[in-house]
């Protein structure tokens, strides 16, 4: 039975932790569509890891440089400290430990009894603008996709990075664009980005709440999304429709309760579009969107009022916002049962383009130059796409 609450609300839809889950005739049958595994990566990496895992992604672990930061981790959570004390901010650092050959084997080791071989999808978690998740987030990419395919296992690489604040300064703003490129080189789907900034300016966060708001809203939307793809009703959203949208590169996910509903149908479009100015983990241009997702979970007195073409109506505006033609969105409608007067929508965009705005402005405190002054870790100019969205000559 459905019971969805606002999207800030605790009572998230819960998945079975994978000890408990059960194997009938040697078929894995998890509550959640796909089976997430997650490597948090530094300070803030850590935080959204261990979030994931108190949700019941048993499959997660955090990575650090120094002890000290797995203070406030669960003490089931796996944490593998790297032992230098901590990067001071210093990417460089943290990249040159974890890139030792005997530090590199032991991870793939810790790799196999922690991740085991039992998962579709593992999302590397990292802050961007310190120096140990910028700086082993990358390379934990790369030993994830060494590790998938010396298992052979059918599964991918995905990451969820959240952006520091402009406010933070120079070095921090430099550290993002940087790992930033470094990440989109890798090809990496989906891209989730959580935008500090606009978590603080949505929930009026104090310093005190800011990681704790941004952890809470990536992971109930991502974890809402997989939920609802095992879940059955009226017109399902199903695992396919969810891994074509994991597919589709940089992804946002929104939602958005309606509670004026019997004003008419017209409420239920427009607060499909409301979706992106508001509850939303960064700003995005719609525009750009090839794929999308719009699940409405409604109550049996909404559904009693409107037609299905009524209540999916702003699947019309979400595909005339975008330039392609051909976007691909999924509907879905599912029913409410503890609440008859409920409505709320879930929207998720993929194939976006990073914020103009924002990366702009981390590269003018950074004292970053996008053109060929300024080269990555890796010795390549800073990642041609991004270098061209922000208008760039290569």
């Amino acid at each position: 039975m459905l019971n969805m609450n606002d999207i800030f609300d605790d009572d998230m839809p819960d998945i079975q932790p994978v000890e408990e889950q059960k194997v009938e005739s040697g078929v894995f049958h998890p509550d959640a569509a796909l089976r997430f595994a997650f490597v948090g990566c530094g300070a803030a990496g850590g935080r959204l890891a261990n979030e994931f895992f108190l949700k019941g992604y048993k499959r997660s672990v955090a990575i650090n440089t120094c002890s000290q930061d797995s203070k406030g981790l669960s003490d089931d959570l796996e944490f593998i400290d790297l032992g230098i004390g901590g990067a001071g901010k210093d990417p460089s650092r943290a990249r040159e430990c974890v890139s030792l050959q005997q530090n590199r084997v032991q991870l793939l080791r810790y790799f196999d009894e922690i991740l085991s071989t039992d998962f579709d999808r593992v999302f590397v978690c990292a802050g961007l603008g310190g120096g140990t998740g910028s700086g082993i987030g990358p390379e934990m990419v790369k030993y994830l996709k060494e590790y998938i395919s010396s298992k052979g296992i059918n599964a991918k690489v995905g990451c969820i990075l959240s952006l520091p604040q402009v406010a933070e300064g120079s070095r921090v703003a430099k550290n993002a664009i940087y790992a930033y490129a470094e990440f989109l080189r890798l090809g990496l789907s989906p891209m989730i980005v959580i935008d500090n900034a606009r978590v603080a300016k949505i929930h009026n966060s104090t310093i005190a709440r800011l990681f704790k708001d941004a952890n809470n809203d990536a992971v109930k939307f991502l974890h809402t999304f997989n939920a609802m793809a095992a879940m059955s009703s009226f017109q399902v959203f199903d695992k396919a429709d969810f891994t074509q949208l994991l597919d589709s590169g940089m992804i946002t996910f929104g939602g958005s309760e309606v509670k004026e509903w019997r004003n008419g149908s017209d409420v239920v479009a427009k607060a499909i579009m409301a979706t992106f100015k508001s509850a939303t983990l960064a700003d995005v241009d719609i525009s750009n969107a090839t794929q999308g997702a719009c699940i409405i979970v409604a109550g049996e007195n909404v559904l009693e009022k409107f037609t299905t073409e009524e209540l999916m109506g702003g699947l019309d505006l979400l595909r005339n916002s975008s330039r392609h033609k051909d976007m691909m969105l999924h509907p879905a409608v599912y029913v409410n049962e503890n609440a008859p007067d409920s409505l709320r929508v879930y929207v998720a965009l993929g194939g976006l383009n990073p914020s103009k705005e924002l990366f702009t402005q981390l590269a003018r405190v950074g004292n970053v130059d996008l053109k060929n002054e300024d080269r990555l870790p890796s010795g390549a100019v800073i990642e041609s796409k991004l270098a061209r969205f922000l208008g760039v000559e290569e």
